[in-house]
C-alpha cells in the first residue's frame, strides 16, 4: 500500500542517517581511535582525577565536533542547504514528501489523497501508541525504578566492598556524581542532537513526525503563503530531491517488512551489481 511505502521513504530514504552519517563513517572511526587514545594516555601519565575528568570532557565533544560534526553540516548545507536539526531541515523534508507524492499521486487527487494518508497513518499511530513497549517503560517511572534500584544497589556493594581509605570514598563519589553528570550532558548536547535522535527515534516517534508534515503539506496546498518556504526551496533543491526519490525507488526494489530479509536481498543485489560490473569490465577490454 502507498502509505506503507511513504513511511518507509520517511524512515529510510530521508533519514538523517541515510543522507549524511553514513558518508562519514571513517571519520567516526577515527574519531573514536582518537578519544581511545587520549583516554588511555591520561589514564596513564595524569594522577589528577579531576583534572583527567575536565580534559576528556573537553577533549571528546571538540574533537567529534572538529572530526566529525564540521565536515556534516558542511556536507549537508552544500547539499541540502540545511544543517540537521536546524528548522530547516524540517522543512526540507516537507518538501521531499511533497515532491513523492506529488510523484506517485494524480494532481487532481493530492488534497483527497493527503487527507487518506493522514487518516489511515493516524489509525496506525493510534494503534502503535498502546502497545509500543518503548513508550510504556519511558512513561512509567514505577518501572523505571524497578529497573534502577537493584543495579544501583549492585554497584555500591561492589564499590564499597574494598574501601579502605578516605580517596576511595571521593573516587566514589566522583563517579557516581561527576561522571554521570558529564555523561549525560556529552550524550544529550552532542550525540542526542546531532546523531542519535533521527535513527534512536521509535517507530511511533516517526510517525507522529510524518503525520505532522503531512499536515503541513496538506494545509499549504489552500494557504501557499502560509508555507511558501517548502515551494521555494523546490525550486531551488528540486533536483537534489529528485535524486533522492529515485537512489530510494531502486532499493525499493528489494523491500521487504522483516529487516533481515531487506538486508538478505540488498546484499544479494549488490553481489549481483558488482558481477554486472566486472562482465561489462570485461567485454570492454575484449573490444
Amino acid at each position: 500500500m502507498f502509505e506503507e511505502k511513504l513511511l518507509y521513504f520517511y524512515k529510510s530514504g530521508l533519514s538523517y542517517w541515510h543522507l549524511a552519517i553514513k558518508h562519514f563513517l571513517k571519520r567516526f572511526f577515527v574519531w573514536l581511535i582518537i578519544v581511545a587514545f587520549v583516554f588511555l594516555f591520561l589514564k596513564i601519565f595524569l594522577e589528577n582525577l579531576i583534572l583527567y575528568y575536565v580534559i576528556l570532557v573537553v577533549a571528546v565533544p571538540l574533537s567529534l565536533i572538529l572530526i566529525c560534526m564540521k565536515p556534516i553540516w558542511k556536507y549537508t548545507e552544500e547539499k541540502y542547504d540545511c544543517i540537521y536539526p536546524d528548522r530547516d531541515w524540517d522543512i526540507f523534508l516537507c518538501a521531499a514528501l511533497k515532491r513523492y507524492h506529488y510523484k506517485k499521486v494524480n494532481a487532481e487527487q493530492t488534497e483527497e489523497s493527503l487527507v487518506f494518508l493522514i487518516s489511515r497513518l493516524t489509525k496506525r499511530l493510534e494503534s502503535m501508541s498502546k502497545t509500543n513497549i518503548l513508550s510504556l517503560i519511558s512513561n512509567s517511572l514505577t518501572l523505571t525504578l524497578a529497573f534502577f534500584i537493584p543495579v544501583w544497589s549492585a554497584f555500591n556493594t561492589w564499590w564499597f566492598k574494598d574501601v579502605n581509605d578516605i580517596t576511595d570514598v571521593f573516587q566514589y563519589m566522583l563517579w557516581v556524581i561527576v561522571v554521570p553528570f558529564l555523561i549525560i550532558l556529552i550524550l544529550k548536547g552532542f550525540f542526542w542532537n546531532f546523531i542519535l535522535k533521527d535513527i534512536a527515534d521509535s517507530e511511533v516517534t516517526k510517525l507522529s513526525s510524518l503525520i505532522e508534515k503531512l499536515e503541513i503539506i496538506r494545509f499549504s496546498i489552500k494557504n501557499p503563503y502560509y508555507y511558501k518556504k517548502i515551494d521555494q526551496y523546490l525550486n531551488k533543491k528540486g533536483t537534489e530531491i529528485d535524486l533522492i526519490i529515485k537512489e530510494f525507488d531502486e532499493r525499493y526494489k528489494n523491500y521487504a517488512s522483516d529487516p533481515l530479509i531487506r538486508l538478505f536481498k540488498n546484499a544479494r543485489q549488490k553481489l549481483k551489481n558488482k558481477k554486472s560490473n566486472k562482465i561489462k569490465l570485461f567485454n570492454n577490454d575484449v573490444k
